[in-house]
């Protein structure tokens, strides 16, 4: 899990991820945040408000599924 999100994170320059709440129940974490970023290649900026479903076992993160809205212009910004 941590090798994938270097990996997004390295697509970018000026990455910042913004945790604005989350809610946890059972094996589950509900989280709303907001990225921006520019970047690498393209040198276009982008900033959204995201939402992530996070599944945890024995205390680490073993899945990761993003919600995203409008998410053309994050793949915009990588080409």
């Amino acid at each position: 899990m941590k090798a994938t999100l270097a990996g997004v994170v390295a697509s970018f320059d000026d990455f910042e991820a913004e945790i604005f709440n989350f809610l946890a129940g059972g094996e589950e974490v509900v989280v709303h945040l907001a990225i921006k970023g520019v970047g690498r290649t393209s040198r276009r900026p982008f900033s959204k408000s995201i939402m992530e479903l996070w599944g945890i076992r024995d205390g680490k993160a073993i899945e990761l599924r993003p919600f995203l809205y409008a998410a053309n212009s994050i793949a915009s910004a990588l080409s």
